[in-house]
């Protein structure tokens, strides 16, 4: 097992360290040989109030909608080759893209997903999903550099941390990379907002926020 960034903080205040197995390592480095690509896009997510709602309704009870949210993560993330999900954190889930638009186009489709599924359930427990992304190169001369992928890792992290339920929040890479090939959908224009310069824990310099 190898520590590979850093996720959110846990109730200790500490920091909590992101494990990847050496099998979760070799199934990234297949996927970008097979896309022959040194830039990955890093997609986190995160299941808000999972640890209330197993509080107040049980653990068997949780663990069944957390199965239903993986489905549809899973399922949103990886069609027609799309992404890899490379691990499943609790109740995050984090995953790698070779273009940012289709990182985009699939955390959209999540949330729209996630949206119906709550609208189908409308008397039980809804799922409430936030979503952070990040790209950057993480190969040199055709070698995965584990220092360079660790730091996307980290930044993709810190981004999910400070979105909220509903939301998709992107780095400026993302932003810039995706809005050109996304300029619409198929319910009409997207809407793009830069929500200014963050302080994000572990990093030096402001990181613009999309």
């Amino acid at each position: 097992t190898i520590l590979i960034g850093m996720s959110d903080e846990t109730a200790a205040g500490g920091l909590r360290p992101i494990e990847l197995t050496t099998q979760e390592l070799s199934s990234i480095e297949r996927y970008r040989q097979l896309r022959q690509t040194s830039v990955l896009v890093i997609l986190f997510t995160d299941l808000k109030g999972f640890t209330e709602l197993t509080e107040r309704r049980g653990e068997h009870h949780a663990l069944e909608l957390l199965k239903r949210h993986d489905e549809i993560l899973v399922r949103a993330i990886e069609e027609n080759n799309g992404g890899l999900v490379v691990k499943h954190i609790g109740d995050s889930v984090m995953a790698v893209f070779s273009e940012p638009s289709t990182a985009v186009e699939r955390a959209l489709r999540i949330q729209e997903r996630i949206r119906a599924f709550n609208e189908g359930n409308p008397d039980g427990d809804g799922l409430a999903v936030r979503i952070g992304l990040h790209m950057g190169q993480v190969a040199v001369e055709n070698q995965t550099q584990l220092d360079l992928f660790g730091r996307h890792v980290n930044r993709a992290s810190r981004v999910e941390g400070i979105a909220d339920a509903g939301q998709i929040y992107l780095t400026y890479p993302v932003f810039d990379s995706a809005r050109g090939w996304l300029s619409s959908g198929k319910g009409g224009s997207l809407a793009w907002k830069h929500h200014g310069n963050w302080e994000l824990k572990g990093i030096k310099e402001p990181v613009a926020i999309y």
